[in-house]
């Protein structure tokens, strides 16, 4: 698997260059999200909503965001399950990887919310999985490093991100035939 390391930063840098101030692990936990509801025309959407009011001077800042966009797009519809999660990388203080982890799973229920999910499209198994997904996220969310960084815990954060990873690929394939209709026309 591939660290998500340089893309966390060449998204940092392209937010910044775009004049938005977005946490970049936020956004592209957003992006995902975006992905998993609507497919790339809907992640598209979702970056351009958050850059509307920002002012830059290229479209090289927009054209590395689309890069990013196309890479998660690629990684969730892989079969090789190989969503990588852009956070800083394990260098980076121990309660910043935290932070932005927290982050990424509010950009990602954000971005769900904001897609306008019916949950009553689904059947009851379907709906049990989302909603036990979704109420997942919303915890991490509001994670905070209360304690020193220790081998343990390094660990548990590991986990936590595998456990993100692995509930992210869930929410894409129980999304697909929402994706499907979204493509054809024929969502109601």
């Amino acid at each position: 698997m591939s660290t998500g390391t340089q893309t966390y930063e060449q998204l940092s840098d392209a937010l910044s260059r775009a004049g938005c101030s977005a946490d970049s692990a936020e956004f592209h936990g957003g992006i995902c999200a975006s992905l998993c509801a609507g497919g790339m025309a809907a992640a598209c959407a979702w970056s351009d909503g958050w850059l509307s009011e920002a002012e830059y001077d290229s479209r090289a800042p927009i054209d590395d965001i689309r890069l990013i966009e196309q890479r998660a797009w690629r990684e969730l519809n892989s079969l090789e399950f190989e969503i990588v999660l852009i956070l800083p990388d394990d260098d980076a203080a121990f309660s910043a990887r935290i932070e932005a982890l927290a982050s990424w799973c509010h950009g990602f229920v954000s971005a769900l919310g904001l897609a306008g999910l019916d949950f009553a499209n689904y059947d009851e198994t379907t709906r049990a999985q989302l909603d036990e997904i979704i109420g997942d996220f919303s915890e991490i969310s509001r994670a905070s490093a209360d304690e020193p960084e220790t081998d343990a815990a390094g660990f548990q954060l590991a986990e936590l991100i595998e456990f993100v990873r692995a509930g992210t690929q869930i929410v894409f394939e129980l999304l697909a035939s929402r994706r499907a209709q979204l493509t054809s026309g024929t969502l109601h």
